[in-house]
């Protein structure tokens, strides 16, 4: 078996309780905007995930007013399903750009499709954690080739992870 290695920086903004070690654990890329901002989630909470998904199938407490930074429950737009999400900015007078903390990426919605989040859920912390190669620039420009490849490099892989370092199985 045979390992690539790279070096990432983990952001910590949310993760308060991440804290660098040597750890290993295993880890599953869950979105890719490019090899400078891309998130993983510890293989260890897909249970946690699942849980999440199961108590969020219920939900039907639509919100009549959205208050940014906070956390709401609304349909996935990849798997279908009720995920947690931040209200992060409205775009226009009807929809809203909302992050979805367990899997990392953004999308917008509609006021309609936005619900109140039971509050036992409020109380776990975001799943995904952002990550970029160290060497990488959030300001360089990638082209497209370079986004396919790094999303077919770390496709349908479990990676090997260190904070500080991120192995991909071949």
């Amino acid at each position: 078996m045979q390992y690539r290695i790279f070096r990432i920086g983990c952001q910590k903004l949310f993760f308060s309780d991440v804290t660098e070690t040597k750890n290993p654990y295993y880890a599953v890329v869950s979105h890719i905007v490019s090899p400078a901002q891309f998130w993983v989630q510890r293989k260890s909470n897909q249970k946690l995930l699942t849980l999440i998904k199961e108590q969020l199938s219920n939900v039907n407490s639509q919100v009549t007013e959205i208050i940014f930074g906070e956390m709401y429950a609304i349909k996935h737009p990849k798997f279908d399903f009720m995920a947690r999400a931040i209200a992060k900015s409205k775009f226009s007078e009807s929809a809203f750009e909302v992050h979805f903390i367990d899997y990392g990426n953004n999308h917008l919605v509609s006021i309609e499709e936005i619900h109140r989040l039971p509050i036992h859920l409020l109380k776990i912390k975001p799943i995904a954690l952002k990550c970029s190669m160290e060497s990488s620039d959030e300001n360089l420009q990638y082209t497209d080739e370079d986004i396919e490849h790094f999303k077919k490099f770390t496709s349908q892989r479990i990676t090997h992870a260190v904070l500080g370092e991120f192995k991909v199985t071949f």
